[in-house]
């Protein structure tokens, strides 16, 4: 197992620069980052509309029934075009229902923390981590197209360091041992 990993430490070291690549990518050039999310999403909507409205007119057997594949393959298209035409209204709607159930789970914390009224040292913890998530989620809903760009840049360091990391292990597979 170990010679097959040394043998092929080249893949991971690649691995790894391709997503120090694309995490660097997306730290320099958010908006672009935006704009691919919501194309890529609308084009797998608007292709998974069609594979839908298409199996709805196959003679074959299926397990839905004809006008629920008409429906489900109707809205998906509709959903996949509209994000090409109108991209950043959809990005804004999904960081603003990110930061709604960010809001909505620290109130929920919140809540369950009042009514164990435990009060030890994890539970202080739970308080930080839950007034943060309620102050993300707020910040969220409040500028979404901001927001929408912090979470590109923190996307974009988490991959540059995955990257990184894999670039080592890949480093730490191929050099000699020294003695």
């Amino acid at each position: 197992m170990e010679s097959t990993i040394k043998r092929n430490a080249w893949l991971i070291g690649l691995k790894g620069l391709l997503l120090l690549s694309f995490g660097l990518f997306v730290i320099l050039h958010p908006n672009a980052t935006i704009m691919a999310v919501t194309y890529v999403i609308g084009l797998v909507l608007f292709f998974s509309g069609l594979t839908l409205l298409m199996a709805a007119f196959d003679n074959g057997d299926t397990t839905k029934s004809k006008n629920t594949l008409i429906i489900e393959g109707l809205i998906d298209v509709i959903l996949g075009f509209s994000l090409f035409v109108i991209p950043l209204f959809f990005a804004e709607f999904i960081v603003m229902l990110l930061g709604a159930w960010m809001i909505f789970t620290a109130v929920l914390k919140s809540w369950y923390s009042y009514v164990a009224n435990n009060r030890s040292l994890s539970w202080a913890v739970i308080d930080i981590k839950t007034t943060l998530t309620f102050a993300g989620g707020l910040y969220l809903l409040l500028s979404p197209l901001f927001g929408f760009v912090v979470l590109s840049c923190i996307l974009g360091f988490a991959a540059s360091g995955m990257g990184l990391i894999l670039l080592y292990h890949a480093y730490q597979k191929v050099r000699p041992l020294s003695k």
